[in-house]
């Protein structure tokens, strides 16, 4: 992922494992006043978050800019930012229905935003030549594994989910290059997990992570890595879950397949035929 084709929002959460306690504060701050950040002084802002000027600049080069300057010309320009402040100002005359209904659409189109499409050819293409493609995920991220199991399963392309350790302490063991580990998890920051994907790199197979947060271990050992924004990002973040961006990029994953080849449309018609035809129901009339 380019850092600089991001959004300020996507910047900030995903480099959170690696803000310090001040870092974290000045990040709460930007991300609840971006307009006042990007018309502050740094001597101004730090005041008003309480740190120094010193931090400031830290973090901001932290997530990848040169410094105060350059971050607040990429707050002021940031469309993400300008959506935000409208919204809010809005939010006073709609609904609570519409209103969670634009934070839905906002999360999908900031995902949208932040996915590279070279990187959607690149690993749809390892899923269509891998010999075995493991889906690992646990909690909630299990719920897109499976999703994304049945969408491969219906361009017949097998996949097994992973959501045992167990499970996966066996796989590693017997991967090879030829296979392809894709890790759901929204931080990666589970230790066993870690530990054996590690040890699965020196087998050599293809690791791909969709995850919230960059320069994790886990970013570190894959072969590329899908950062996308988690709910945080809108006002009813309590409210939602996270996965659904992440459904959304199954399924973005998904359609890349389908497209790189007609075979794929007519797998999918045809298995789609055959869960839906009526002689596999003898029981109804």
């Amino acid at each position: 992922m380019n850092l600089y084709q991001q959004n300020i929002f996507t910047r900030i959460t995903s480099n959170r494992p690696n803000l310090t306690a001040a870092e974290n504060e000045i990040a709460n701050y930007i991300l609840e006043y971006p307009k006042d950040a990007s018309e502050s002084t740094i001597t101004s802002l730090s005041k008003k978050i309480g740190v120094s000027e010193a931090s400031i600049n830290r973090f901001c080069k932290k997530i990848g800019f040169n410094g105060f300057n350059d971050f607040k010309i990429a707050v002021a320009q940031d469309s993400y930012y300008r959506k935000m402040q409208d919204k809010k100002r809005a939010a006073s005359s709609i609904n609570f229905s519409e209103t969670l209904s634009f934070d839905y659409t906002e999360l999908i189109n900031i995902t949208s935003e932040n996915v590279e499409e070279n990187l959607l050819k690149e690993l749809a293409n390892e899923m269509t030549t891998a010999t075995n493609i493991y889906l690992i995920a646990f909690s909630e991220a299990h719920t897109v594994a499976i999703h994304m199991h049945y969408q491969l399963l219906m361009l017949s392309i097998p996949s097994m989910v992973i959501n045992d350790m167990s499970l996966l302490k066996l796989i590693v063991n017997k991967s090879n290059k030829n296979d392809l580990f894709f890790i759901i998890a929204e931080t990666g920051n589970t230790k066993e997990l870690n530990k054996l994907i590690e040890q699965a790199k020196q087998n050599e197979p293809k690791i791909y992570i969709l995850t919230s947060y960059e320069n994790t271990n886990l970013t570190k050992l894959a072969t590329d890595s899908i950062i996308i924004p988690n709910r945080l990002s809108i006002n009813q973040s309590s409210l939602i879950s996270s996965y659904i961006s992440y459904i959304f990029v199954a399924d973005l994953i998904i359609g890349t397949i389908i497209k790189s080849d007609v075979k794929y449309v007519r797998e999918k018609l045809e298995n789609e035929g055959i869960i839906t035809r009526s002689d596999y129901y003898p029981y109804e009339y």
